[in-house]
């Protein structure tokens, strides 16, 4: 500023002032006046610089701005000018002279002389043509103006741009100049530039790495540098003082020797270790000295003046270093590293020695890793990874919980029970903290819980703990702890095991719908007679005990003892009655065959309903069951359908019956009183006993005609004759007596003299070898020697004719000769048959008479 050329005596380096002396007397005493010259002038000269470089600053950046504008302006003319473009048709060839010309003659063609009417549409058709291109070429002209105009605009715009551009370049270049004097601390007229050569070898050094060194020259001397690596040139900037230290400090490094030598490969790795600082120390000891060690190659440079050079490189060739290898498994290398390398570091820093690791290869589990120092920073580093590794070592050990314990535990993620996972590193990282971490950095706690997927016996699941040595066992506590606390999740429910399959329901529907939309779960305990009910809440659980407590009340079980003999029929009789459906609103009801049980189902209350009305009906349906033959049966239906036996037993003693003819049984129920004198009274019928008899002979069909007779007037003459006495003929001609003793005994007599008496016929078929056999032996003539018979044989049949019972008789002879067996019956009464029946329900006693007899 041309204001400020008056103030150029304040603009001088304060590092050019020199001090006064003031001679007074003899004395010569040094001022002070002249220290606070220098120093109030330097104050002068900042504030002064401050300002000028404040007004610079908003020139340029007015300058600026203003290209800006300038620069938006253009964009937006050019932006304008391309629209412009866009809406310009193509250029006419016509000039409006020439079209005025052409519609001057069209009109004279048609007004002056004679045309036709078309011709003159014609003429009117080409002027209103010509017409039009007169205002295409009109609008052509000026638009062709308008771009004109914007292309000159943009034109004047861009000059003005170039000399605002130069009016920056020049402003810029000022308050460079005046930003670097308020830098060094001195005035623009003070700053000089002064050049130096440097060897093409020392260029890099003297830039440094990024620029490093020349940096640090520039803040020490106060100076600018600018090095020209074509011409190997320096340039130096700045005031005198601080370009002659500038050069001192260049000439340091361009006189410097610079070596280079190959060091052992475990000195390399030792001195390259992250946290071994003895290359740093070498740094601090020689300021000027630059050391450097390539690890990929092994070369060592050393940069600095001779002596130090000299030095450092003898004792990094004489270094002795101890390397020790140490096998790992690929675990043990991750606790060696540790979390991102902090445990490694840890030991590096603590005993200064490089510790390799080998590439951990994912086929094999074993891990080399070598320890690279001082022989005894090596020992000792050694034995801390030792120790590392054995209180690191992973351990597992085993928890049995319940199955319903492990659902809870992995259901929503395994929430519960990363929850006691958490909870136990988070114990053991507190222990930590206080300063039991075993010595490893990585000191964070790894306890690991899960269930292996793999356990065979999922009826008695393992929650298997995983953690480190010195760990475990504080851990597995820990665990068990956790568990307890999650046992208030689980409740169980003690219940009969009567109810267990009703709780159940089919096919599981019950515990289905209890465990619906929830994280509940039930564990049913048939043998131990119990169900577990659990979930990942409590409120869960106690919506899951609600639904089964629920289920249990409408289930309760309730059993009626029934007599063995009678109970199945009863039951049956009960689902054919009408009662049933009144059973069956108050509870389920059900029977058990094998305990011959009456099973209810439903609430304590409409059981305890239930059971006073089956009891009641119980009592009103005794029930006995008889074994009947079919000529029992056949005995108890004589009579016609309103006097047949069984109709008058019924009648009298006021009780149902019967006759199930599939089972060869007839059913007696009523009144237990009833029943019984009903039974007894058909026992008596059947069978005999008190004054009353039965007596049956078994007849041939030709005989059973005799005893009948004619309309049957012999069975009737017979039951006349004999008081009390029925006789039945069954379908198998046996003749059963029925009545009083000594009326029986006296008919029976009767009958067989009448059998007895009786000629019959049978017949019986013989084959022809059969006959030549019969005639050979002399068969025929023994039998009617032995037997009172007539034996004809025929041609396909023996004929045999006598009594009733010689001719059975000699039939037996006759077919024992046929087929080598001889087959008889006895006749029994019915009191010895009943004896008889029995005692054979027991099939030793047929083996006994078989064996005794020798015949089947």
């Amino acid at each position: 500023d041309d204001d400020d050329d008056d103030d150029d005596d304040e603009h001088r380096c304060p590092q050019t002032e020199q001090a006064t002396t003031i001679t007074i007397g003899a004395g010569k005493v040094s001022s002070n006046s002249t220290t606070n010259n220098q120093a109030t002038s330097h104050q002068k000269l900042k504030k002064k610089m401050a300002g000028l470089v404040d007004k610079l600053e908003k020139r340029l950046q007015e300058a600026i701005a203003t290209r800006d504008g300038l620069q938006v302006k253009v964009k937006k003319s050019q932006e304008s000018l391309q629209r412009l473009f866009t809406k310009t048709a193509k250029r006419p060839r016509d000039t409006i002279t020439g079209i005025d010309v052409k519609i001057a003659a069209l009109e004279r063609e048609r007004t002056i002389t004679s045309v036709s009417l078309a011709k003159e549409r014609d003429i009117l058709r080409q002027i209103k043509s010509l017409e039009r291109s007169k205002t295409q070429v009109q609008e052509s002209q000026i638009l062709e103006n308008e771009v004109q105009a914007t292309k000159k605009l943009i034109d004047e715009m861009r000059d003005e741009i170039r000399a605002r551009n130069s009016s920056i370049d020049e402003l810029e270049a000022g308050l460079a100049k005046l930003k670097l004097a308020n830098k060094l601390g001195c005035t623009t007229q003070d700053i000089i530039e002064e050049t130096m050569e440097c060897p093409s070898d020392k260029v890099g050094m003297v830039i440094g790495k990024g620029g490093s060194t020349m940096k640090r020259i520039m803040e020490e001397t106060k100076v600018t540098l600018d090095v020209d690596k074509t011409t190997n040139v320096i340039s130096i900037s700045g005031s005198a003082e601080g370009i002659a230290n500038a050069k001192k400090a260049i000439e340091k490094i361009t006189l410097s020797l610079e070596i280079e030598f190959v060091a052992s490969k475990d000195v390399v790795s030792y001195l390259t270790t992250k946290h071994v600082t003895l290359i740093q120390q070498l740094r601090d000891d020689h300021e000027e000295l630059y050391v450097d060690v390539d690890r990929s190659s092994g070369r060592v440079s050393i940069r600095g003046m001779p002596d130090p050079v000299m030095k450092v490189r003898s004792l990094i060739e004489t270094m002795k270093m101890e390397r020790r290898d140490m096998v790992m498994t690929r675990r043990e290398t991750l606790i060696l590293v540790g979390r991102k390398g902090a445990t490694i570091d840890r030991l590096t820093k603590a005993h200064m020695v490089a510790i390799d690791v080998g590439k951990i290869d994912k086929t094999s589990d074993s891990v080399n890793a070598s320890i690279i120092g001082p022989e005894a920073n090596v020992q000792e580093a050694a034995d801390e990874i030792s120790s590392l590794l054995h209180d690191n070592k992973e351990v597992i050990e085993t928890i049995p919980v319940s199955v319903m314990m492990k659902r809870i535990l992995i259901t929503d993620a395994a929430k519960h029970l990363r929850e006691i996972q958490d909870g136990i590193n988070a114990e053991l990282d507190g222990e930590d903290e206080t300063g039991n971490d075993n010595g490893n950095t990585n000191s964070k706690s790894n306890v690991y819980l899960t269930f292996d997927k793999d356990q065979r016996d999922s009826t008695h699941p393992e929650l298997t703990v995983k953690a480190k040595q010195h760990q475990v066992m504080i851990a597995v506590e820990l665990a068990e702890k956790g568990i307890e606390t999650k046992k208030s999740l689980i409740v169980n429910r003690p219940i009969s095991t009567d109810v267990i399959p009703y709780i159940i329901g089919k096919k599981g529907e019950n515990i289905k719908k209890i465990t619906k939309d929830s994280k509940a779960y039930l564990e049913v305990e048939r043998d131990q007679g119990c169900i577990s009910v659990g979930a990942t809440t409590a409120e869960e659980r106690d919506a899951a005990l609600a639904k089964l407590d629920d289920v249990i009340r409408q289930n309760q079980i309730l059993k009626i003892d029934g007599d063995a003999n009678m109970a199945d029929e009863q039951f049956r009789e009960m689902i054919r009655s009408k009662q049933i459906e009144e059973f069956r609103k108050e509870s389920q009801l059900d029977f058990v065959d094998e305990t011959s049980q009456f099973v209810l189902r439903g609430t304590d209350e409409s059981n305890q309903r239930a059971h006073d009305l089956i009891q009641e009906f119980l009592k009103n349906n005794y029930v006995r069951q008889l074994e009947l033959t079919d000529e029992d049966v056949e005995a108890l239906q004589t009579g016609g359908k309103g006097s047949s036996n069984i109709k008058k037993i019924q009648t009298e003693h006021a009780v149902q019956l019967n006759i199930i003819r599939s089972k060869s049984l007839i059913v007696v129920k009523g009144l237990k009183d009833n029943v019984e004198a009903a039974v007894t009274a058909i026992e008596q019928f059947l069978n005999g006993g008190e004054g009353y008899s039965v007596s049956k002979i078994s007849v041939s069909e030709q005989v059973v005609g005799i005893v009948i007779g004619k309309g049957g007037k012999t069975r009737v003459g017979l039951e006349e004759k004999y008081e009390g006495v029925s006789i039945n003929i069954s379908k198998t001609h046996r003749i059963s007596i029925r009545g009083p003793d000594e009326q029986v005994a006296a008919c029976r007599v009767e009958i067989l003299r009448l059998i007895a008496s009786a000629r019959v016929t049978q017949t019986i078929k013989v084959a022809e070898e059969q006959k030549v056999t019969l005639e050979k032996n002399g068969v025929v003539r023994r039998i009617m020697r032995s037997i009172p018979v007539l034996v004809k044989i025929n041609e396909e049949s023996a004929e045999i004719r006598g009594n009733f019972h010689d001719v059975r008789d000699a039939m037996s002879l006759f077919k024992e000769q046929l087929s080598g067996v001889y087959t008889s019956s006895i006749e029994l009464d019915p009191s010895q048959f009943a004896k008889l029946r029995n005692t054979c329900r027991d099939p030793a006693h047929i083996a006994r008479m078989e064996a005794d007899s020798k015949a089947k």
